[in-house]
């Protein structure tokens, strides 16, 4: 290829990738058949031939991009009579237009048009089906992604009725993160909706609990306000209910570039209502659940339960030891419960969040000990009780690194330390321990964790 050929397919590859990752309003008409899923085999093939004929061929398809289900045509039986249905998301190839909804009935061996229905967003962000009723027939619950908006999405609940003639969106809701749960267990499943509203002028953010009616409705089963003083949602998990322990549900928020707090929510019974016992009713922020750092809450013993990182204290009395200049304030950080709706500190640990590690302190030792950071070696010195007695002494040292050995100056600075856990090329030394000290080294191995 000569150079002047070169350069032209150089300089189109680059307006190609430019138009691909401008957002929603990407439109290549042109190139239709290679948006178009494979062709398929027996039945399917029928159902793309259905298509085809009663919405034409000219379109752009609409895979959903997260969720179960990412393929433009899905195939299931939504109303449990036995014989599948199917949905094709697409949008006019000339337009910047919303996604349409397509619905397809395989009856009597063939695949037979249903109905078109305009769906809320231009793009499809996921999909589920949820008997939310019990009454053996999915509602289809619909994610769009936003023309206008990259963090909130519409939701779109749909009741599918009438032997597959009728689409009726029933809810529609606008929302940042969902889950779908059993949040009040009792047998059915909710909608769990989180919205960070950051466009008025007091940002606000709010949880909404949608339950779905006997009647076939849905109804707004609770609303409740949370710490609107953040920069957006991480994640969003559910842990265990058993022994008639409710479902927590946690919410992981930024606060700023670093810093993070937890909100927790479930279905208090008694009140009838959603509980969040980590946020402050009076001030409605959530410093219970602070940290300095981006961690997130998470299941460390592998109960099933989950517990939420918290700096909640300075290590022991944070007096420090060693060079002033090169000594930093430290904190300790506990791993919080919900136990009966109250959070309960079941753990401490210090946390290097630099190198992604987290040193939880032994139970013999909690509320003993206490850490001195020397930051220009990424050192940590620790104290503990004297086995003669009489105060605190110096126990032993950790370094993080990624080198066995250090030289500066011609001294030799990780001479006599041991590898004590290790994550790719990052290593954490350990000095020699003192004899009768409290702990060993292997013991100290087994605190040591990588949590990335």
């Amino acid at each position: 290829m000569n150079k002047a050929k070169m350069t032209a397919v150089m300089i189109f590859s680059a307006a190609l990738l430019t138009l691909i990752f401008s957002g929603c309003s990407f439109r290549l008409s042109g190139i239709n058949e290679l948006l178009k899923p494979p062709k398929p085999y027996g039945t399917n093939d029928e159902l793309q031939a259905a298509f085809e004929e009663s919405v034409g061929g000219d379109v752009v398809f609409k895979a959903p991009v997260s969720g179960e289900f990412r393929s433009s045509f899905i195939v299931k039986d939504i109303d449990g009579d036995g014989s599948d249905e199917a949905i094709a998301f697409y949008s006019e190839s000339s337009a910047d237009t919303s996604v349409m909804i397509s619905l397809f009935n395989y009856k009597g061996g063939e695949w037979s048009y249903s109905l078109t229905v305009t769906g809320r967003g231009c793009d499809v962000y996921s999909v589920d089906f949820c008997d939310m009723n019990s009454d053996g027939k999915n509602e289809i619950i619909i994610s769009w992604s936003l023309f206008d908006s990259k963090s909130n999405k519409m939701l779109s609940v749909y009741d599918f009725s009438d032997g597959g003639k009728d689409l009726t969106e029933i809810a529609a809701e606008m929302f940042t993160l969902k889950e779908l749960a059993d949040i009040d267990s009792d047998g059915d499943t909710e909608i769990l909706l989180l919205h960070l509203d950051s466009a008025s002028e007091n940002q606000t953010s709010v949880v909404k609990m949608l339950k779905m009616t006997d009647g076939g409705s849905i109804k707004l089963a609770d609303k409740k306000y949370l710490d609107g003083n953040i920069s957006g949602y991480v994640s969003i998990k559910t842990d265990v209910a058993v022994d008639g322990r409710p479902l927590y549900i946690y919410v992981d928020a930024t606060k700023g570039e670093s810093q993070m707090i937890t909100e927790v929510i479930y279905w208090d019974d008694g009140a009838k209502e959603l509980a969040v016992p980590m946020l402050d009713r009076d001030t409605l922020s959530n410093n219970a659940s602070w940290r300095s750092v981006r961690l997130e809450s998470r299941d460390i013993d592998g109960d099933g339960i989950i517990e939420i990182p918290a700096q909640t204290a300075l290590a022991g009395d944070g007096a420090p030891r060693g060079k002033p200049d090169t000594t930093s304030l430290f904190y300790m950080t506990s791993w919080l419960r919900i136990e009966d709706g109250e959070p309960v500190a079941v753990r401490q640990s210090f946390v290097n969040y630099s190198e992604s590690v987290v040193f939880f302190i032994p139970f013999r030792l909690e509320g003993k000990i206490s850490v001195t950071e020397l930051a220009d070696l990424d050192k940590w010195d620790v104290y503990g009780p004297s086995k003669r007695g009489g105060g605190d002494e110096h126990l032993f040292s950790l370094i993080f690194t990624d080198k066995e050995v250090r030289e500066q100056d011609g001294e030799v600075l990780f001479e006599g330390y041991d590898i004590l856990a290790e994550h790719g090329e990052k290593k954490v030394l350990v000095s020699d321990i003192p004899d009768g000290a409290p702990l060993d080294k292997k013991e100290l191995a087994e605190c040591v964790e990588y949590y990335v």
